[in-house]
């Protein structure tokens, strides 16, 4: 935490007007670093507040500093790599959860009333389960969107605050509304006191990807089913019905955004070093780069999951499910310093139940069942049915059907230089960064086109004749080009004292979808230390793509030459 921070000019007549409280490590505060709770680099002052600090800050709140967070939010726990852990209030040998671990503990250890929390997995109600506290994970677009989350294809993030009481919840909630009010969603206001209204509830013991929960768990459910029956309300068990693949295509998703992370980590700060990343983002992120050829089926079976959870609410108000699958584990269970493979079974095994409502993007909310004891708290988990959604999608990239990517406003300028790459790694538009004349390096270059050319019509009448495997094709990935360029000396030269620069012809390559964009960046992170390759002329399709990819690609420059 930053207790040394500029103090906000809050709004004097917010609800929350003078009340202390803190921020995640994740968004940015002018003036404090964003360090995303990772060693890997080092952070810079913010020069601004994010989007969603300022609607925080509307309610009145004063801000103390940032709260600690697990590497870039990957983990259900907010522990490290030989650093301390934040511990559990109620019992200090207990995982506090994460990754709003810091801000869960802050607020159940008394220290504030309030703290910013946010939800990409479970991150808001897997600390509020474990610390005793009310978790409201808001709807997707209820509060104004996570600057990071927009550029995905599927926003998982969702931006609020931790409480003790549902009463504090909810009045945030009105606050926010105050400051910005999402119009394709009805208007929430002011909650207060109990309802009246006797509603159909369904309740979920087991996750509906089939993991079971601890007895501990089970007993906690069956014991909330008969108080809320003997408050008159009807309660039924009911069945979500999931893709058998839904957890393995989360957890690519959740590798794919670690794979990013690692190619623009430069973006964040100083001395980015992907090398540096614990063992969960460095796994997470190796484990993508196997499986990336999934990533188109895994988004389009995620964005299908929303029709098996609407079909699980027909009749239903709110579903009952644990928010975790068994109770709170202790301290080093989790820790990025367990193997990987041995820790992603144990985060299989304990986050069952919270990614789900983070690809549907519905607002649960986790409630206390009763004051918490020594131990971490029961914890139980309320679900609210879809929302119709009126407003239209943003603009997606799709040439040809390829991996969805966020909508880019283009390259603007002919910009081929990198903002850090290190010296000698930027020229000048039209430059190759040698001493040969223009028309010299034209005359190499449309040499070097034409035998690739005539290299991909001879592969393709092979192909065509039923030959076997052929070189430079539609199909190859980026490491395979490289690794063919690299073998053939019309395709490589030295560019400079201390490194290799590989120039690769485009017209050697038919571009089918943007995905090769990420074939790219694989191909990029596997280069030799001081190496780089060039793109000439790269179609408009690719060069948006990798206008996104392009602040964290210290491998790669783009020639519009």
């Amino acid at each position: 935490m930053h207790v040394d921070g500029p103090l906000p000019a809050a709004g004097a007549d917010g609800a929350f007007a003078g009340v202390p409280a803190f921020v995640k490590d994740n968004v940015d505060y002018r003036g404090l670093p964003t360090g995303h709770g990772s060693a890997a680099f080092t952070p810079r002052p913010a020069r601004r507040h994010a989007p969603f600090t300022r609607q925080f800050l509307s309610s009145g709140v004063t801000v103390l500093g940032k709260t600690r967070m697990p590497e870039f939010g990957f983990s259900p726990t907010t522990e490290y790599e030989g650093a301390e852990p934040v511990r559990n209030p109620w019992h200090t040998g207990c995982s506090a959860g994460g990754s709003s671990g810091g801000s869960a503990a802050l607020v159940a250890a008394g220290a504030v009333p309030v703290a910013h929390a946010n939800d990409g997995a479970g991150s808001i109600r897997i600390p509020a389960a474990v610390c005793g506290l009310v978790g409201l994970k808001p709807t997707r677009g209820r509060v104004v969107l996570n600057a990071q989350g927009r550029q995905l294809p599927i926003d998982l993030v969702s931006d609020g605050v931790v409480t003790r009481s549902v009463r504090d919840t909810a009045a945030f909630l009105a606050a926010a509304e105050r400051y910005w009010r999402n119009p394709a969603l009805p208007p929430l206001g002011l909650v207060e006191g109990p309802s009246e209204r006797r509603l159909r509830i369904g309740f979920l013991v087991d996750s509906p990807n089939g993991v079971a929960a601890d007895s501990a768990t089970r007993a906690a459910v069956m014991e909330t089913v008969a108080v809320l029956q003997r408050l008159g309300h009807t309660v039924e068990p009911v069945e979500i019905r999931l893709d058998p693949r839904f957890t393995a295509d989360f957890l690519t998703y959740w590798g794919m955004l670690s794979f990013l992370i690692g190619v623009t980590g430069r973006t964040l700060g100083s001395g980015f070093d992907r090398r540096r990343m614990d063992g969960l983002s460095r796994g997470l992120r190796e484990s993508y780069v196997r499986e990336w050829p999934r990533t188109p089926g895994v988004l389009r079976r995620l964005k299908r999951t929303k029709v098996a959870y609407a079909a699980a609410f027909r009749g239903l108000d709110l579903v009952l499910t644990p928010v975790l699958a068994h109770t709170t584990p202790p301290i080093g269970h989790l820790s990025p310093e367990v193997p990987y493979r041995l820790l992603i079974e144990r985060i299989l095994a304990y986050v069952a139940f919270t990614p789900l409502n983070n690809v549907v993007g519905t607002p649960p909310c986790r409630c206390p069942r009763r004051a918490p004891r020594r131990r971490a708290a029961r914890r139980r988990h309320v679900l609210r049915p879809p929302r119709r959604r009126t407003h239209p999608p943003r603009d997606r990239l799709r040439p040809g059907g390829g991996v969805p990517l966020p909508a880019h406003p283009g390259p603007g300028s002919r910009r081929t230089g990198m903002t850090g790459a290190g010296p000698g790694r930027g020229v000048s538009s039209g430059s190759m960064g040698d001493e040969r004349g223009h028309s010299g390096r034209r005359a190499e270059r449309n040499g070097r086109r034409g035998a690739a050319a005539d290299r991909v019509s001879a592969a393709r009448a092979q192909r065509r004749q039923g030959g076997g495997e052929v070189g430079l094709t539609t199909r190859d990935t980026w490491q395979r080009v490289l690794e063919q360029a690299v073998s053939e000396g019309a395709d490589a030269r030295k560019g400079g004292e201390d490194e290799d620069v590989y120039y690769l012809e485009l017209s050697a390559v038919t571009f089918v979808d943007v995905a090769g964009a990420g074939e790219l960046a694989i191909a990029a992170q596997r280069l030799p230390d001081g190496h780089r390759f060039v793109l000439h002329r790269p179609p408009p399709t690719l060069r948006r793509a990798l206008d996104m990819f392009w602040p964290g690609l210290p491998a790669i420059e783009v020639s519009m030459s």
